[in-house]
């Protein structure tokens, strides 16, 4: 039985939301993120969920100068989603779109309530978009150069022709997806 990529990404989008919110009630591991891909046409989506504490090291709303610095370091990171996850040169994909949610992570406005959590999320999602498709065939994720503390990116991966899994570490950072 072969599943349609839009239905698939659904699928694994509900999964996403679902682990992101089991995350949010203390579920999630530090050093692990993980990721959803779904290829479809010329378009790929990738969703991340990774805990704050793995990003700059603490799950809470920065406190000093230092700790806000080191939250808008990693946000300015994270928006540049291609700079972390490249795909195979010859696709030239190119980052379309991208959206961060990271409530502890940014200055509240005043008379705002902040959530008190003890579990914190981050999560990312980007739409690239490929000049040739047909010529993607690899990603690759470097998250791991950027933040020393993700150890591990477990990928969850929907396409026209494949399905996969796959557990990325810094020695082993690619993913077929073809």
């Amino acid at each position: 039985m072969r599943i349609h990529p839009i239905a698939l990404f659904a699928l694994l989008s509900s999964a996403f939301v679902f682990s992101s919110n089991a995350f949010a009630h203390g579920a999630h591991v530090h050093g692990k993120a993980l990721a959803t891909v779904a290829v479809e046409g010329a378009k790929i989506q990738v969703n991340l969920s990774v805990p704050q504490d793995s990003l700059i090291g603490f799950e809470r709303q920065p406190k000093t100068d230092a700790e806000w610095a080191k939250a808008t370091k990693a946000l300015e990171v994270l928006a540049q989603g291609d700079q972390w996850v490249k795909f195979t040169a010859e696709g030239a994909c190119e980052l379309a779109s991208r959206t961060i949610e990271a409530p502890l992570m940014v200055k509240p406005i005043a008379g705002a309530v902040v959530t008190k959590a003890e579990h914190s999320d981050v999560l990312v999602s980007y739409r690239f978009e490929c000049k040739k498709p047909a010529e993607v065939k690899l990603a690759t994720f470097s998250l791991f150069d950027a933040f020393k503390d993700v150890k591990v990116i477990q990928v969850q991966l929907a396409g026209a022709k494949k399905q996969k899994s796959a557990r990325l570490v810094s020695s082993a950072r690619q993913i077929p997806l073809q």
